[in-house]
């Protein structure tokens, strides 16, 4: 009996408090249901979503610490089933050099790049400047880049038989490669992605070509060779195993701009990746080659020719008389430059897709690598997860089909991308590419 009457005194109780406070309720239409944000005003959404990266989560975090990795190979031409071929060694069959030479298209290109770099913020000011934050940073990258004739293919993978009597036309062609580490330190906006970071470089190797002119006249039954050249040729102290052959300085930066587009929110993000150079020590070598070489009495047949035996890389620049000179030089590092541009509608009904399409166009100063651009769909997968598709074109290959995921948690975020989906499946695509990211918020 006494509960029962608790549940009347009750329901009398909230009776009366409706009657009091009815004038001042208001009926929401669902537009203006909509209209309300999820958290806080609009303003804060968006740089809550732009310092923290996460809808999840809406403390800034005192630190974050940020870990990237890549790997990527790339090419407009080169299958797969050639290259994974040349990087496990051993004997090519001829059919597999074939089927890349099938594909070669004249202005031919290919290219890798291995990556990793992790950063760290944390704090609530940089000298008194609550809108900054202290950053430190360490990477490192190894990075080739090549352009290539038709010619310099057959005359690599099937020697110069095939153009007796004939010249092969070399150039223009150019290779490039570059691996070195990275310690910085700079700082980092706390409300946008805008930063400021200086590195120092140490260099670990070069090897670089450039042949603005290299035509090879083959001789009948292989009695010369005739090579007008004009090109350099630089590398590293390759004499002895050393972590560092150079050191030199890098210049990274990103700003962030905000704005409108046919009425959706609009962000711009330009970055600029290793702008610097390295000072390589004086164990270095160089050659620069301009004038018509004539070799005579050299069998022509099996220099480079992969059906039979390879003469040693050293052995060959003496027998052409390609020798080299010795000092330190200065080079610049492969610079990236990049401008994306993400939309997103007004809405925050779905706060787990930030920004469902991004375009995005770079380029890396490298040979062989042809402006990027691509575009980026996303969609909301579940309530922590969007999932998004990618199309792609240049760089150094052709057009690309990608995939990839984003996850938010209370501790931070995770990025899976792939961005060649048909190269990780099929050896006769061009091309295989993959990376991770984590943020984790401290």
């Amino acid at each position: 009996m006494s509960k029962l009457l608790a549940a009347l005194l009750c329901f009398n109780l909230a009776c009366m408090s409706v009657a009091q406070v009815q004038d001042s309720l208001q009926v929401l239409t669902p537009g203006e249901i909509e209209a309300l944000p999820t958290v806080g005003t609009e303003a804060e959404l968006e740089q809550y979503e732009d310092v923290v990266g996460s809808p999840f989560n809406m403390q800034k975090p005192k630190s974050r610490l940020t870990i990237d990795m890549m790997g990527m190979y790339d090419s407009n031409a080169l299958r797969n089933d050639l290259v994974v071929g040349l990087w496990k060694g051993g004997d090519l069959s001829r059919d597999v050099r074939e089927l890349s030479q099938q594909a070669l298209q004249g202005h031919n290109r290919a290219g890798y790049e291995g990556s990793f770099r992790t950063s760290y913020t944390w704090g609530a000011s940089l000298f008194g400047d609550k809108s900054m934050r202290p950053l430190v940073s360490v990477g490192y990258r190894d990075l080739m880049g090549m352009r290539f004739t038709d010619d310099l293919y057959n005359l690599t993978f099937f020697g110069n038989a095939a153009y007796e009597g004939k010249t092969a036309v070399l150039a223009p062609s150019a290779q490039e490669e570059q691996r070195y580490q990275t310690i910085g330190v700079g700082m980092k906006a706390a409300g946008s992605e805008t930063y400021l970071r200086l590195d120092l470089v140490n260099g670990q190797y070069l090897n670089a070509v450039h042949l603005k002119q290299a035509d090879v006249y083959t001789a009948e039954d292989g009695r010369y060779i005739q090579a007008d050249l004009d090109g350099t040729w630089s590398t590293s102290d390759t004499s002895v195993q050393s972590f560092s052959n150079g050191l030199g300085l890098g210049l990274s930066a990103g700003v962030q701009m905000n704005g409108r587009l046919f009425g959706r929110r609009l962000k711009v993000f330009l970055e600029v990746n290793d702008l610097g150079f390295i000072a390589w020590n004086g164990g270095s070598q160089r050659l620069v080659k301009d004038g018509v070489e004539r070799y005579d009495g050299v069998y022509v047949d099996d220099i480079i020719d992969l059906d039979g035996a390879l003469v040693g890389e050293g052995q060959l620049r003496d027998t052409l008389g390609l020798n080299t000179s010795g000092g330190g030089f200065m080079r610049p590092l492969p610079t990236r430059v990049r401008a994306s541009f993400s939309l997103r509608n007004r809405s925050y009904k779905f706060r787990s897709r930030p920004r469902p399409e991004q375009f995005m166009v770079e380029q890396l100063a490298v040979p062989g690598y042809l402006v990027h651009m691509s575009y980026t769909y996303s969609i909301a997968i579940s309530r922590r997860w969007l999932g998004y598709g990618q199309l792609n074109y240049g760089g150094f290959g052709g057009v690309r089909l990608g995939a990839g995921a984003w996850g938010s948690y209370s501790w931070g975020t995770i990025k899976l991308e792939l961005p060649n989906v048909v190269g990780l499946c099929l050896p006769s695509a061009k091309g295989k590419a993959a990376s991770i990211g984590f943020v984790f918020d401290l």
